[in-house]
């Protein structure tokens, strides 16, 4: 996790608390943002679903937010049944490709590091739920176990090989830290899938979707500025989740 350098980044983050160097707090925020350097605005859809999206530009630092219906468990069903299929496409294509596994319920730390482990993958970041001091629901991210330098320092987006699939010290320095909290259990974590993990996770229970969209509006980017440097495009945090406890697919914290 990096620091918010951009008034985009920071504008679709949205209700953040605190930020370390892996790991980050916010407070619940299900409505995408959108007044930040808009320069496109468009719908397109996955198969027959539809969704909105905008493009926004900080100079030369893109950004996409965007928004689809998720008021009734219906939506969201449809939500989800549209990007696994998108991912099985994306699978199908034999190349590696970016999704976030978004589970159905709450896995508890013990319970993610084991589904990590049997599934073959390497989160570059998960999503916990927590509740703070206050009762507040808190979402917070956490990265993997990073790989450290001769001497000792971490390296940022260097998960160490066979190490912890997420950092369980630095959570624990968090938890508390200024804002303190108690975890409920990981929501969902970003992965890089081929066909084989794909397939895996296909035939794991725990998973709702495999969600997709940020990479499909991530490539989306790339086509209209061909010329954007790599790392300067990112994609709102996926809403399917939250909205997946607003409708009572999941339980509330």
């Amino acid at each position: 996790m990096v620091k918010c350098s951009s008034p985009v980044r920071a504008a679709l983050l949205g209700g953040v608390v605190a930020i370390i160097a892996v790991a980050s707090i916010s407070l619940i925020n299900s409505n995408p943002a959108d007044a930040v350097g808009v320069q496109w605005k468009d719908s397109a859809s996955l198969g027959s679903w539809r969704y909105h999206y905008a493009i926004h530009d900080d100079g030369g630092v893109f950004a996409v937010s965007y928004d689809y219906p998720r008021r009734s468990a219906a939506d969201v069903h449809a939500a989800a049944s549209a990007m696994n299929q998108a991912a099985s496409t994306f699978a199908s294509s034999g190349s590696p490709f970016k999704a976030t596994l978004v589970f159905g319920r709450p896995l508890s730390l013990d319970e993610f590091t084991t589904f990590a482990r049997a599934n073959g993958i390497s989160p570059a970041q998960s999503e916990l739920r927590a509740i703070d001091s206050e009762g507040r629901p808190l979402k917070v991210g956490i990265a993997p176990e990073y790989s450290r330098d001769a001497a000792g320092r971490l390296l940022i987006g260097q998960p160490l090989p066979g190490g912890e699939p997420i950092d369980t010290a630095a959570l624990a320095r968090l938890e508390t830290g200024k804002h303190t909290f108690t975890v409920i259990g990981v929501i969902s974590t970003e992965v890089t899938l081929d066909s084989a993990s794909f397939a895996k996770i296909q035939r794991d229970h725990r998973v709702f979707a495999v969600d997709v969209l940020p990479q499909v509006l991530i490539n989306e980017v790339r086509r209209r500025h061909p010329g954007a440097k790599p790392g300067s495009i990112w994609a709102q945090d996926p809403l399917l989740y939250p909205a997946m406890e607003a409708t009572g697919l999941a339980p509330k914290p």
